[in-house]
């Protein structure tokens, strides 16, 4: 009996905090260097230094592990917009902030990791269940936003959760798998020409 069917055996299957955040640092390391179809859960497991039991007590399958990474990801990318916004007073400087962030972060995140376009789920009931969650949150943030520079009369936007919807499905367009670019400042130059033409549509006269 091998090494890693014996600590599948003898290994504590206990349900924490811990072990999940365990799991999934050992996952997100597989998944950056071999890619996430090529990683198995024995060797999550293994890397983890946990049974694989304890695996599927703390995740259902891969893909869900998967689906927590990506999602915690994109929680702590909104959590740090938010804190950024607040610094800034400027309705103008906060929607560009707001444009540029995460097609700015997902760029980070695909040079970080070499297989990262495969940790992009790929079934549409993962990209609901993401989209349920960070996605929401981001056009909330981006309605709010316009909000605010309709109440300062600054912009003139007629319907601001409308225009927030759009602006979220345009930022796709600067994001792989629709648009890979070579260097942040490819990505940066071509949200900033957006923000431009945005601004010039919505600034009230």
């Amino acid at each position: 009996m091998t090494k890693r069917l014996i600590r599948s055996f003898i290994m504590p299957k206990k349900k924490n905090p811990d072990i999940k955040n365990d799991i999934l640092k050992a996952a997100i390391d597989l998944f950056g260097r071999y890619g996430y179809k090529k990683t198995t859960v024995d060797e999550i497991a293994e890397a983890a230094n946990i049974g694989k039991g304890t695996v599927y007590l703390n995740f259902s399958t891969k893909e869900d592990i998967l689906f927590t990474i990506i999602k915690e990801n994109a929680e702590k990318m909104l959590k740090k917009l938010k804190s950024e916004l607040r610094k800034k007073e400027d309705i103008k400087e906060k929607l560009r902030l707001i444009l540029h962030w995460r097609p700015e972060r997902v760029f980070e995140f695909n040079a970080k990791y070499h297989h990262a376009m495969e940790l992009m789920p790929v079934k549409k009931d993962l990209v609901k269940r993401i989209g349920a969650g960070p996605l929401k949150t981001y056009i909330a943030i981006l309605t709010e936003t316009l909000d605010e520079g309709n109440a300062s009369g600054v912009f003139m936007v007629k319907d601001t959760a409308l225009l927030a919807e759009h602006i979220n499905f345009m930022c796709f367009a600067f994001m792989p798998p629709f648009r890979i670019y070579e260097t942040k400042e490819q990505v940066l130059e071509q949200v900033e020409e957006y923000y431009k033409l945005l601004l010039k549509s919505i600034e009230k006269k």
